[in-house]
């Protein structure tokens, strides 16, 4: 299973869920979040859920875990990038018995004890 989130940025401000937040293109305009989870081998989609323009990436992984119980979707792993791991995350997924394969941020540092200790050079 593979997980992502962009955003959509809007020059109109009433539409519901559209907020100020973090915006991806660098630009000053309000903008709603959209996630989509899709299968890893064809890419075909299962599942997406819109979000408030100010919510981070990693905060909808409370609620991605949510949604693969709802539908009771079974998965493996997922695939994650750096912007979406975080303790809490990694430990809900595990809770649920779930792999991860992803980024972990270099600025981690839990992932700078375990680099030092299995004496792995960074360039």
């Amino acid at each position: 299973m593979l997980y992502d989130i962009t955003s959509t940025y809007f020059y109109a401000t009433r539409i519901p869920k559209v907020r100020f937040g973090h915006n991806k293109d660098e630009n000053d305009q309000p903008q709603m979040n959209i996630s989509l989870v899709v299968t890893k081998n064809l890419g075909l989609p299962i599942f997406f859920r819109t979000y408030e323009g100010n919510i981070s990436d990693v905060t909808t992984i409370q609620q991605l875990i949510l949604d693969i119980k709802r539908i009771n979707f079974q998965i493996e792993a997922i695939i994650l990038d750096r912007g979406m791991t975080s303790r809490t995350n990694i430990r809900a997924l595990a809770t649920d018995q779930i792999k991860i394969i992803g980024g972990i941020p270099l600025t981690s540092n839990e992932a700078k004890k375990i680099v030092v200790s299995k004496n792995v050079l960074l360039d």
